[in-house]
């Protein structure tokens, strides 16, 4: 019998804990849910979000491997697509940059989302963007394969497909393909860190390096001149 009283009062105290647990966990995601986007800041002429998961989140170099353009990383580690866009809509009055560089999609199917939801996911990004941030230019990176996740090539490229085919039917979407540069002899080459998931420097240079590409020859040449002339005299 006082086997039993004891086995009953461990579990009341399990539940009670596992109740605790659960509670605060959603008062977490609460708190979360009820944040903008990281590094809130004003914009000036030549400012560009950086706006993803992790693999942006974690370009420390970031600004001096962009210049002249004046950096903001907005990025969350382990970022979803529906994350990002409630972040982003809890934007109080934000100010539009020159351009949103977006890089995300990744977690979502690593976390079992189907192709066409994710797509899906990222299509709301881009609706919420227009009515809060008009024609605002969004270059999106196209999914690198790294070599933890290879076993989700396939679905990482039909993703990369879909949003592709809608930066062909929308002026305010650019899609910026490094996929390839990632690859040596068919497989992902050595520009990871040792989770084989995250880019080391040499990544982080094939993503700057066709960012910068993209970026000069899709925004105006005005401007492109005019934040060159900015980063000199500073």
């Amino acid at each position: 019998m006082t086997l039993v009283k004891a086995l009953i009062a461990i579990g009341v105290f399990g539940a009670i804990l596992f109740g605790w647990g659960y509670g605060k966990a959603r008062e977490q995601q609460a708190f979360t849910n009820s944040l903008p986007l990281p590094n809130e800041v004003r914009q000036d002429q030549c400012a560009i979000w950086f706006v993803g998961s992790s693999t942006m989140a974690r370009w420390t170099s970031l600004q001096q491997d962009m210049l002249p353009w004046t950096t903001h990383n907005r990025a969350i580690g382990g970022a979803t697509l529906a994350e990002l866009t409630t972040r982003f809509l809890n934007e109080r009055n934000p100010q539009p940059p020159r351009a949103i560089v977006f890089y995300a999609g990744e977690n979502d199917l690593a976390f079992g989302v189907p192709v066409k939801a994710t797509a899906a996911a990222f299509a709301d990004f881009m609706a919420y963007k227009r009515k809060r941030l008009g024609t605002t230019p969004v270059f999106f990176v196209s999914v690198k394969p790294s070599p933890t996740r290879w076993a989700l090539a396939d679905r990482q490229a039909a993703f990369d497909a879909i949003v592709q085919q809608m930066a062909v039917r929308d002026t305010d979407l650019t899609y910026v393909d490094v996929r390839d540069r990632f690859l040596v002899d068919g497989r992902p080459g050595p520009f990871y860190e040792v989770d084989g998931l995250h880019l080391n420097d040499a990544g982080y240079a094939i993503f700057s390096t066709a960012l910068h590409r993209t970026l000069a020859a899709d925004l105006p040449a005005s401007l492109v001149r005019r934040c060159r002339r900015q980063s000199m005299d500073s």
